[in-house]
């Protein structure tokens, strides 16, 4: 009676090692959320968005009231969802905004509106979701 009682506790303790190796292991791989990569706001010397409807209409500032406003549409937004692809799929309208230095370094993500829903891309990264207000603020600094 003694070794049966000896195997139960044995593999009791083995079951509840298992279980504890389990939730160590979900919790270290659970997913992390996604943030926009974008450039420091004071490295950021121009921004551009492209028209992507229509050839050759990309708008360019250098404004930093007109940066800082772009800007902060996309700083700091996260995420759960993976980007996987280059481009957005079938957008209605869509916005390709890039912050660069002086450096040659840039930036670039997607603002799009799908369906009455508005989401910013960044390629291979996320897909955030949007409101008509930010989506509104690049629109109206399009030529």
């Amino acid at each position: 009676m003694k070794k049966a009682n000896k195997k139960w506790i044995i593999l009791g303790g083995l079951l509840i090692l298992s279980i504890g190796i389990t939730i160590v292991l979900a919790y270290v791989n659970r997913e992390k959320p996604y943030t926009i990569d974008i450039l420091h706001l004071e490295d950021i010397t121009t921004v551009k968005i492209d028209d992507l409807t229509l050839e050759d209409n990309v708008t360019e500032y250098h404004d930093q009231d007109i940066i800082e406003e772009l800007y902060h549409i996309f700083y700091n937004k996260t995420t759960e969802e993976e980007s996987t692809t280059l481009n957005p799929e079938y957008p209605d309208i869509l916005y390709i905004v890039t912050f660069s230095d002086q450096e040659g370094n840039s930036t670039s993500m997607y603002i799009y509106s799908r369906e009455e829903n508005y989401y910013i891309e960044q390629s291979y990264n996320g897909i955030y979701k949007s409101s008509k207000e930010e989506f509104e603020c690049v629109e109206k600094y399009v030529d």
